[in-house]
């Protein structure tokens, strides 16, 4: 064979040994692809539900499944659905769980593995919730994680480094400057003072102001049942309101008109006041004269509207 067939049989076999080491790699899985020996209701003993997290952080398959610190099932599959975490739990079937459960991601220690932990409503505190089954989903509404250890951590470190601990003395000193001397004090016992009088005052007319709401309550209720006869009234009144706007220059002069109408009278009456109430005091003795004689003014308007004819015969 000469040296240029060897070269071509090492370039062949070099390339199919890659083919085939790349073909074993895509055949490969994860460990946890794999269901361990032992796992809970992984086998015909449980059934599958789904459950969507918005974030299970190191949770992996084959992680547990805990229902009051006791091991009911096995996480089979986590995927990305829609940015959620489409989580596949295997449960018993022997475990009977209603179908409101609630679901937290949870570590068993600081540096431990997670779990999954799985919460049902108290026993009679709703009226006989249906049972949880192969190939229901819990709905991210029903599912969370406790705080992770990093978490804890950055809180801890906040607050001991920088979370406002240092700053407590300069608050301290600060509000011991503004209420430090004597008229200071005395204006913040007087702010006090007029702050505990008005929460008492808010207080004792709170029966009121409970009243008040449960009037707003029945107007708003009344309002809402006579919506369409509030409606139509708004649909009713929005042609007047246009008539309004376009007979709006006539209304302005007439109320200038009324105006200046009323500022001549003013200038007639401060003109002849003292005339107006020369002829006033005038009538006064007339006016008085008459109310004397009233009720003869009376008989003798009867007699002048008597006909002759009527009138006895000695006159």
């Amino acid at each position: 064979m000469t040296s240029t067939g060897v070269r071509t049989l090492g370039v062949g076999a070099a390339i199919g040994a890659l083919a085939l080491l790349l073909s074993s790699c895509a055949i490969l899985k994860q460990p946890n692809s794999y269901a361990l020996p032992g796992s809970v209701a992984t086998g015909s003993d449980g059934y599958r539900v789904t459950a969507y997290f918005e974030n299970v952080e190191n949770l992996v398959p084959n992680s547990r499944v805990l229902y009051n610190n006791v091991t009911i099932g096995t996480v089979t599959s986590i995927k990305l659905s829609s940015w959620q975490a489409k989580v596949t739990l295997a449960l018993k079937k022997s475990v009977s769980l209603p179908d409101t459960v609630t679901l937290k991601v949870g570590q068993a220690s600081l540096l431990g593995a997670e779990y999954v932990e799985v919460d049902a409503p108290p026993a009679g505190s709703q009226a006989d919730p249906a049972p949880l089954g192969g190939g229901d989903t819990i709905s991210l509404s029903r599912t969370g994680h406790y705080p992770e250890t990093e978490e804890v951590l950055a809180a801890v470190s906040l607050v001991l480094n920088n979370g406002g601990l240092s700053q407590l003395k300069t608050i301290t000193s600060e509000l011991d400057a503004m209420i430090g001397a004597p008229s200071q004090q005395q204006s913040a016992r007087s702010l006090i003072s007029k702050a505990n009088t008005f929460v008492n005052a808010v207080n004792e007319n709170k029966q009121n102001v409970i009243s008040l709401i449960g009037a707003l309550n029945r107007l708003g209720g009344t309002l809402a049942a006579e919506r369409n006869t509030v409606a139509t009234a708004i649909q009713r009144i929005d042609p007047g309101l246009a008539a309004l706007n376009d007979e709006r220059a006539k209304l302005v002069d007439a109320v200038t008109a009324l105006g200046r109408f009323g500022s001549v009278a003013a200038s007639v009456l401060d003109t002849n006041r003292d005339v107006l109430a020369s002829n006033l005091n005038n009538l006064e003795p007339v006016l008085t004269k008459l109310s004397s004689v009233g009720s003869s003014i009376g008989r003798a308007l009867d007699v002048t509207g008597t006909s002759p004819t009527s009138m006895p015969r000695w006159i």
